[in-house]
């Protein structure tokens, strides 16, 4: 069922690589919609259907802006949406693919598989305290801003526009001060569990590469080809 469609780590690598390949490409027509409706399904398929439907959501919006908007609007208006439109289609196939890394794979997992392609150990080693550091980070941002709520202080979004200074002292300063803290103990954790040691490593499950994840790469490539292709018609 579901887990049968999870794909290796190095499969969800090779799709950022890819999404940022074709961000240089500057892609549009069915490749875009193509890539797009393929990562939504990725994410539908690993449980995370919510957050793939909004990606396609936010896709749809921009889409119709650049088509059916930008035609009726002229002066700051127009450069702010072909900046917003442009921009924003050609980065969101990278932030699909990262957040579908992030969301649906665990440090061990991540770690083994790059491994497994002979990664420098000092390079895992720097990943996996960064793959540990960013949620940890994001718990005490969530955390401050909850304290300040409860003693009526900088309680919504609006006051960090209008209140800058007051967003540095109250929320910036305590959460640089929190993440050196929690990078020292990240790093020391993983240097407790040996992650930066030589030697043969086992592991419970050995990442291997599957029938979905040949699938994908099938796909990958038959989307590179029409690509080249557009380009000699």
């Amino acid at each position: 069922g579901i887990d049968r469609m999870k794909l290796d780590v190095r499969t969800k690598f090779m799709l950022l690589i890819f999404t940022n390949y074709l961000l240089l490409h500057r892609i549009s027509g069915w490749i875009e919609w193509s890539v797009v409706l393929g990562l939504t399904i990725l994410f539908i398929s690993a449980k995370k259907g919510q957050k793939g439907l909004r990606f396609l959501l936010i896709f749809i919006v921009l889409y119709s802006l650049a088509y059916f908007v930008i035609d009726h609007v002229s002066g700051n208006v127009l450069s702010f949406l072909s900046m917003l439109t442009i921009g924003g289609r050609l980065m969101l196939p990278c932030f699909m693919a990262g957040s579908y890394l992030l969301s649906t794979s665990s440090v061990r997992e991540t770690i083994h598989a790059l491994r497994k392609c002979y990664i420098p150990e000092s390079i895992l080693l720097t990943f996996a305290v960064m793959m540990r550091f960013l949620p940890v980070i994001g718990e005490e941002y969530r955390a401050i801003r909850q304290s300040l709520k409860l003693r009526g202080i900088f309680m919504g979004s609006w006051d960090i526009i209008k209140s800058p200074v007051k967003f540095f002292e109250y929320i910036a300063i305590p959460l640089l001060m929190s993440a050196s803290r929690t990078a020292q103990d990240l790093t020391i954790a993983t240097l407790t569990k040996s992650i930066g040691a030589s030697g043969q490593r086992t592991a419970y499950r050995e990442p291997c590469l599957k029938w979905q994840d040949k699938f994908v790469m099938v796909g990958l490539v038959m989307i590179i080809v029409g690509m080249e292709m557009n380009k000699w018609l």
